[in-house]
């Protein structure tokens, strides 16, 4: 989760437009800032004919592309995560909008901005949030056992030392399921080390309930914030205000 708070932390500061991100000054410097970003990791082919750019990048529109964030179950450390992130960005907000200062702030028509532009922010660093956790889940973290470094072998990939928590589970899964090795053993296996593969297996059933516990709650929270977007949209200007009465202080 530590991992989670990290991209939160630089998705939120720049959604906001604080100080020391693109959008500060203005939605054109956010924009440049976008486009620049883009022709340095992700030039295509098109790009370079439009002169956006110089040379073909290494991964090409991986900005733009779900393969950045799902193609892979460990996000590779050279380039791999940058593009998983950068995906999420152009999926949910390719630029943010200026901030609000000075006047923008103070004046009564500039509070009622300020509280929509909250609003905006709450919801961007929501729908992120969710993307983070799942960038999160993709990133190498977890050191792998030998028997997981050989399911890796037979599954046809190379064995590495170290994987995320999506790799690690799959790996689990996999091995128990088609795993000729794990089933023969299974059926030499003393009551006792049966007991263990039972308790272990319990312990991972509990993680994934927990992590769709998670994703749940993420699921129920856009779903609240649709329904209040959707009737503030349709409703919320219709409604008539509420007459001051008139005071008279010397009645």
């Amino acid at each position: 989760r530590s991992a989670t708070r990290t991209i939160a932390q630089i998705t939120d500061n720049r959604g906001e437009a604080d100080a020391g991100t693109p959008s500060y000054y203005g939605k054109g410097q956010g924009v440049a800032s976008s486009m620049a970003l883009h022709g340095r990791r992700y030039c295509s082919q098109e790009d370079v004919t439009a002169g956006l750019c110089s040379a073909l990048s290494r991964l090409p529109n991986a900005d733009q592309r779900a393969i950045s964030l799902f193609g892979q179950d460990t996000l590779s450390a050279d380039g791999g995560v940058d593009a998983a992130n950068d995906y999420s960005t152009t999926l949910i907000q390719p630029v943010a909008p200026a901030a609000l200062r000075g006047e923008q702030l103070t004046s009564t028509s500039g509070r009622e901005a300020a509280l929509r532009r909250r609003a905006y922010n709450a919801r961007m660093s929501l729908s992120r949030y969710v993307l983070n956790f799942i960038t999160s889940l993709e990133i190498p973290s977890i050191n792998l056992t030998d028997v997981q470094k050989t399911e890796m072998q037979a599954e046809g990939m190379t064995a590495a030392d170290q994987a995320s928590w999506l790799t690690s589970m799959s790996l689990e899964v996999n091995r128990r399921v088609s795993g000729v090795t794990w089933n023969k053993n299974l059926q030499q296996m003393p009551p006792a080390s049966v007991m263990r593969e039972i308790a272990v297996e319990q312990a991972q059933a509990n993680y994934l309930a927990l992590q769709n516990y998670r994703l749940q709650m993420f699921q129920a929270s856009l779903a609240a914030t649709r329904v209040a977007q959707h009737e503030e949209e349709n409703n919320g200007d219709r409604i008539a205000p509420i007459p001051s009465p008139n005071v008279n202080p010397g009645g």
